[in-house]
């Protein structure tokens, strides 16, 4: 075992949990034995599928909650995060697909920016120890919505870091290979 465990028996809360990234970062949790993971997404059929992967994973240590939730409506947020209140939040929820972004401005704004704003702020309020916000290599000097939304999103995650207890970090990954959006997937389709 990992004596240096940072996440053996803590709390962790990931968002966008259904998605690609965040099903990632939920297997890698898993390793690492933590008390309870949190899996929030508001993919119905996304959290419904990882459901059932994880229960295939007969897990002794780690008590797994899946939550329905979007982390736009503040108030369902905020009860989530306050009764768990956990030690670490990994925030991956995120509308990524370029195209589709540029079409549905407006949604993809409410997602990635105040969906953002809204759980750093919570991060804030109940003093969770760290948060890790997810975002794209598209978010350098950005040329379209999708990275225009991920750039403000870690503009709202660095403002927090200015004032916070909580330790606020934020990871840029370019295209992750076969997650959704990404070439393998369309070539496989093809």
């Amino acid at each position: 075992t990992n004596e240096n465990n940072q996440f053996r028996d803590k709390k962790i809360i990931i968002t966008g949990a259904a998605g690609t990234i965040g099903e990632e970062i939920c297997y890698q949790l898993i390793k690492e034995e933590p008390s309870d993971l949190i899996l929030i997404d508001k993919n119905e059929i996304g959290i419904s599928n990882l459901n059932q992967k994880l229960n295939k994973l007969k897990l002794k240590n780690t008590k797994i909650k899946l939550i329905l939730a979007n982390l736009c409506f503040k108030s369902v947020i905020k009860k989530i995060v306050g009764e768990v209140k956990p030690d670490f939040i990994f925030h991956a929820a995120a509308y990524k697909h370029v195209d589709l972004v540029e079409d549905n401005i407006i949604s993809s704004i409410n997602n990635n920016i105040v969906g953002t704003y809204n759980i750093c702020s919570l991060a804030d309020k109940y003093k969770v120890n760290k948060f890790t916000f997810i975002s794209s290599d598209k978010a350098v000097r950005p040329t379209n919505v999708m990275g225009a939304t991920k750039r403000v999103a870690e503009k709202i995650v660095y403002f927090f870091s200015l004032k916070s207890k909580t330790v606020f970090s934020t990871v840029r990954f370019g295209n992750v290979i076969n997650s959704s959006g990404s070439v393998i997937p369309i070539f496989r389709n093809q």
